[in-house]
């Protein structure tokens, strides 16, 4: 949180894209989002993604394993 209506989100997305071969591998992007909040609602003011480099097969869950932690 940075201010009280302004939030940084930071994360690591992993994932495939639509119509990809099941058995390419994920795709892994570092992406930071900045949200601030207006009267209507939050909104995405800034947003910055960068390629990962490839995880290697440990690293990365099946897609149709999911935690429930």
């Amino acid at each position: 949180m940075l201010q009280a209506d302004r939030v940084m989100l930071a994360y690591l997305a992993v994932f495939r894209r639509p119509g990809s071969p099941g058995d390419a591998p994920p795709e892994r992007m570092y992406i930071s989002s900045l949200w601030q909040c207006f009267a209507q609602g939050w909104l995405n003011v800034f947003s910055q993604d960068t390629p990962a480099a490839p995880a290697s097969r440990q690293e990365v869950p099946d897609a149709h394993t999911k935690s429930h932690e």
